[in-house]
């Protein structure tokens, strides 16, 4: 049986390491790394911002006035209920005892809850005492309303809630 030598001998054709192959192996990588980091920075800075109002901070400043005034409106017991009929936004107003609250001016804000692509600002005029309507057409799914306003002796008003079409 013959012996076969214990070094190898290289074909033409074989893998060499070299110092400039690895060095592009490591910018290659690197350069995916960086690539992929930057991608997301844009989507990132591209998407949500996560604010739910433009001048959230501002408007934060004044929560304690916004306390205050929700303070108020409970005390004087006036009672929401939203409901959406045949295209319209439907408000009523009203004591626990179901006397209409009657003369308010109210806007209604309304939205996804998680975009702001759809939302939409509703004046809402009263048709019947306590009741205000707005129309509106909305896409099926969930969307939050928030209605401002004040009565005529210039007491605020503000209620929110979530609807499903």
């Amino acid at each position: 049986m013959a012996s076969r030598p214990l070094a190898r001998t290289l074909s033409p054709n074989a893998f060499h390491l070299t110092g400039r192959k690895v060095l592009l192996m490591a910018l290659a990588g690197f350069g995916l790394v960086l690539a992929v980091n930057g991608a997301f920075v844009w989507l990132a800075l591209d998407g949500f911002s996560g604010l739910s109002r433009p001048n959230a901070y501002r408007e934060g400043l004044h929560y304690n006035d916004e306390l205050a005034a929700a303070a108020e409106q409970q005390a004087r017991g006036w009672r929401s209920r939203y409901t959406l009929e045949a295209g319209r936004l439907v408000l009523d107003v009203g004591l626990p005892d179901g006397t209409p609250v009657t003369g308010l001016t109210l806007t209604a804000r309304l939205g996804r809850p998680a975009t702001d692509d759809f939302d939409q600002t509703l004046a809402l005029t009263e048709t019947q005492p306590g009741r205000y309507l707005a129309a509106v057409a909305l896409a099926p799914g969930q969307w939050s309303v928030v209605a401002t306003g004040s009565d005529v002796q210039g007491r605020a008003y503000r209620s929110e809630a979530k609807l499903w079409r």
